[in-house]
């Protein structure tokens, strides 16, 4: 039997998927849902918040990449139990997921992606930086088939921080990666948005495999000011 979803807020339509993991996470971190519980299947979300199908899954998977839930084929969907593998307790996601701290983030990321990005070029080994070349050809596909990437583009963040082989630099990528899943969803609905992602990453992945740890700081640099900036404008935040 499900709990207090009936005290759950009216969602916000300009950014339905964020407003359902701001939720999600503010009861998980309060304990009506504690480990091991099931969150409530996907139809029974979508008729009591009156929201459609996809929002509620950006919503789980956000909260996955967030390592905050597991997501079992067949099952459902579980929230976990906090380790190692949580980088920040759940109670700090809530304030950062919310499109008016949009600013914060950018500084955030702005003092540690690049500097992540220049680590990598120094210290990348060739089957990691071969693993997320398959990786943006895998972007480029589902792009091409109309599938989601959203989960994909934040994966390529993470691991760009793990060929720094510093396991703090990837904590703190996979802490918010989460938050690029749930933005990542909102923007792909705008024209041309997915193109110009894959361009920025390409350009990130060229200065990281030609070991241009300059190069590799300022297309970095540039992604985190020009998505945020997009974000921003198109999503009137």
């Amino acid at each position: 039997m499900y709990v207090m979803w009936e005290n759950m807020e009216p969602i916000n339509r300009v950014n339905i998927s964020e407003s359902i993991v701001r939720q999600m996470i503010d009861l998980i971190s309060k304990g009506v849902y504690p480990p091991g519980k099931k969150l409530p299947p996907e139809r029974e979300l979508m008729q009591q918040l009156s929201v459609g199908r996809s929002s509620v899954r950006e919503a789980f998977q956000a909260l996955a990449i967030m390592g905050l839930v597991d997501i079992r084929p067949g099952l459902g969907t579980f929230v976990r139990e906090v380790t190692n593998d949580v980088a920040v307790p759940a109670s700090i996601f809530a304030p950062l997921v919310r499109p008016e701290d949009a600013e914060d983030l950018l500084e955030a990321r702005l003092l540690v992606e690049p500097s992540i990005a220049a680590m990598a070029a120094r210290r990348h080994t060739e089957e990691e930086i071969e693993g997320i070349g398959r990786l943006l050809e895998r972007c480029k596909d589902a792009s091409r088939s109309g599938e989601p990437v959203y989960p994909l583009a934040g994966r390529f963040h993470v691991e760009i921080a793990k060929a720094t082989h510093n396991i703090v630099f990837t904590r703190f990528i996979e802490t918010i990666a989460g938050l690029f899943a749930v933005r990542g969803a909102l923007m792909e609905r705008h024209e041309d948005y997915l193109d110009w992602e894959y361009g920025s990453h390409y350009a990130i992945f060229e200065a990281v495999r030609s070991r241009d740890p300059n190069e590799a700081h300022e297309q970095m640099e540039k992604h985190i000011r020009e998505v945020t900036r997009f974000y921003v404008e198109k999503e009137g935040t």
